[in-house]
C-alpha cells in the first residue's frame, strides 16, 4: 500500500504527537500544523495526500480551514478527515458542506483511524462523507 503525506492541525500538541505517531506507525509522512494560519502556510509549498484538522481550534476554526483548501483546485484530490470531540450532529453537516469527507470522533480509535487513512491510500480519491454513524458505531 502507497505511503501518505498527510498534514495534522490541531491546537493540541499531545493530539499532534499521538496523530503523528499513529500514522507514522502506519508508514506515513506526516506534516504538523498548530493552527489554521500554520496550516495555510505550510498548503503554500505542500501538497499533502491528505489533511487532517481539528475543528474546535483557538482563533480560525478548522471549517475555515476547509472552505480554504475546497477554494483551491490544486487540493480538489485531498480527502479532508475533521478529527474532535464534538459531537453536535448540526455540526457535523456543516462541516459536510463545508467540504470535509469523514469525521473521526476524539478519543481516536487507532484501527479506526489507520482504516480510513488505507482506503485514502489504496484508492487515491475523496471518499464519499463519513459522519456521526460511523462514529457512534466506532465507540
Amino acid at each position: 500500500m502507497p505511503a501518505l503525506t498527510i498534514l495534522v492541525v490541531d491546537d493540541s500538541e499531545p493530539m499532534r504527537a499521538i496523530l503523528a505517531t499513529i500514522l507514522t506507525s502506519g508508514g506515513h509522512a506526516v506534516i504538523l500544523a498548530e493552527d489554521v494560519p500554520t496550516a495555510r502556510d505550510l498548503l503554500t509549498v505542500q501538497r499533502p495526500d491528505l489533511i487532517l484538522t481539528d475543528y474546535n481550534m483557538p482563533g480560525l476554526k478548522g471549517s475555515q480551514l476547509v472552505r480554504w483548501v475546497r477554494a483551491r483546485p490544486a487540493f480538489d484530490h485531498a480527502p479532508i478527515f475533521v478529527v474532535s470531540s464534538e459531537q453536535d450532529p448540526a455540526l457535523h453537516r456543516r462541516m459536510e458542506r463545508a467540504g470535509a469527507d469523514r469525521w473521526i470522533g476524539k478519543p481516536v480509535c487507532v484501527a479506526s483511524l489507520l482504516s480510513a487513512v488505507d482506503t485514502v491510500a489504496r484508492t487515491h480519491h475523496r471518499p464519499s462523507y463519513t459522519g456521526l454513524e460511523a462514529y457512534a458505531q466506532a465507540i
